[in-house]
């Protein structure tokens, strides 16, 4: 009898290890993206769509910050806002993601998303960033000293890297966004820049 008793907490203990271990919290990407970006139903869906879907794919959940928490990407549901950025907790996340969509013009930039991503490289999380939103890293002192990419070697405190995809430390920048591609030619940096920072967070 004690045998069989044995046995069954064993068997216990052990379903329940395996339950546990199937219910461990994905790690989780923040997505800014900012109210008003240009060329927008072309965007959600070459940009923010993509990069959703690689991140999930890569069994990473993705959840988008925008300046207001309001559902107004009617024209894809599966990409509507999760929260607004004031109420973002960085210890929350285990990477930040600025698509172009995240960018306004160099001189107005979310001083909360700046705030945001010096946090994160503090708290030792990845950042990466592409074409406009590479501004805020500039803003934030992310790049000072460090190799960046950009479609022009604006940003003075860094090393500019050319337009592709550049890895330096906790910061990835890709200096072409899919608005960029289609009016340029030139290749589009959303996948790459995907893949790096999963890597950067696996």
């Amino acid at each position: 009898m004690k045998q069989m008793i044995s046995k069954v907490l064993f068997l216990a203990v052990v379903i329940g290890a395996l339950q546990l271990g199937g219910c461990a919290a994905k790690p989780t990407i923040l997505i800014y993206v900012r109210d008003g970006s240009r060329d927008f139903e072309y965007m959600l869906a070459e940009e923010l769509g993509v990069m959703k879907r690689m991140l999930e794919e890569a069994g990473l959940r993705a959840v988008i910050a925008t300046d207001s928490d309001e559902s107004y990407y009617h024209l894809r549901p599966d990409l509507n806002p999760d929260l607004s950025l004031k109420d973002v907790k960085v210890e929350k996340y285990a990477g930040f993601l600025l698509p172009c969509m995240a960018a306004g013009a160099p001189g107005c930039i979310d001083r909360k998303a700046v705030e945001m991503i010096k946090e994160a490289v503090a708290q030792g999380k990845p950042v990466a960033a592409q074409h406009g939103s590479v501004f805020t890293l500039g803003r934030a002192g992310l790049l000072n000293g460090k190799r960046y990419a950009y479609e022009l070697p604006l940003i003075t405190e860094g090393i500019y890297s050319g337009t592709g995809v550049v890895q330096d430390g906790l910061v990835i920048t890709a200096g072409i966004c899919a608005y960029e591609a289609k009016i340029t030619g030139r290749p589009d940096g959303t996948a790459e820049l995907t893949r790096q920072l999963i890597e950067a967070v696996q």
